[in-house]
């Protein structure tokens, strides 16, 4: 744990904070398969862990869980 290398949050990367504005969005307006690709794209651009709740969410809402 302890030479683990800390996660920057996607709220800082400008690139990554795009991405997950739009995949809300999308989720509100029920697209949820472009949300998922967007929830998905912010986190390989930041490893933040409240992106893997936010496809979790999406995944549930289309009945993947």
């Amino acid at each position: 744990w302890g030479d683990s290398i800390p996660t920057k949050s996607c709220a800082l990367i400008p690139a990554c904070l795009t991405l997950f504005e739009q995949a809300q969005q999308q989720s509100t307006n029920g697209q949820l398969a472009d949300a998922l690709v967007s929830y998905s794209r912010a986190y390989e651009i930041s490893a933040d862990p409240r992106l893997l709740y936010s496809i979790a969410r999406v995944l549930h809402k289309q009945g993947l869980h």
